[in-house]
């Protein structure tokens, strides 16, 4: 009996591997977070033979690093363009400060709302599960903003702003990665740009109450 015949292996060239291989890891690791998908589905997946993965990624450390160094230097290029603004601004609103953290996180939703809906649920699942290359990353927003909070809350005490604080950066990502199934009908229309904005105002506004609860 004739054994069938594998499927011939893809000969795409190295740069188009690297990145077919960085969309399959980034829609797996979107649905199921990155501790729960191993290198070798993501290389099942992508179609491409088993050294492929190892010869662009060595390790899952080294894949998550591109994917990040794909997806978050806009994000950070806004967010230090705001916080210029913001050290400018001699008598910064709580909103003001708020919308330093959540806007620059929804820069992927503005330009692609469903690419960059997914592109917020991976950097939610990997900031969630606190991998080492991104849970550095709660303790500098905490240092940057808190100086800034004490402004615009003196009347709260240190601990009670830290706790506020990380809850509602805590919500602010959760919030932003599921827009897509929040408003998924919205941003499929000529309107998205106006029910984003609208959203995130709501998140903005919403945060804004918390951190000023008496």
């Amino acid at each position: 009996m004739t054994r069938p015949k594998a499927p011939p292996r893809k000969t795409i060239p190295p740069n188009e591997a690297r990145e077919a291989i960085l969309d399959t890891a980034e829609r797996l690791f979107a649905e199921r977070g990155a501790k729960a998908v191993s290198l070798r589905e993501i290389n099942a997946q992508a179609g491409y033979s088993p050294t492929a993965l190892y010869y662009h990624f060595k390790t899952r450390e080294s894949l998550i690093k591109g994917l990040l160094a794909r997806r978050r230097p806009p994000i950070m290029e806004r967010r230090a363009e705001m916080l210029t603004r913001l050290a400018m601004n001699k008598r910064p609103t709580l909103k003001d400060i708020i919308e330093v953290m959540v806007r620059p996180m929804a820069v992927p939703l503005i330009k692609d709302p469903i690419a960059g809906a997914l592109t917020l649920r991976v950097l939610a699942r990997l900031h969630f599960e606190r991998d080492k290359l991104t849970a550095g990353s709660i303790d500098e927003g905490l240092k940057l903003f808190l100086p800034y909070l004490k402004k615009a809350l003196p009347h709260q005490p240190e601990r009670v702003l830290t706790q506020r604080w990380l809850l509602a950066a805590e919500l602010a990502v959760q919030s932003l990665a599921n827009i897509a199934n929040l408003n998924i009908a919205a941003m499929q229309t000529k309107q998205s740009p106006e029910a984003i904005e609208h959203f995130l105002d709501a998140l903005t506004d919403f945060l804004a109450g918390g951190l000023a609860a008496d």
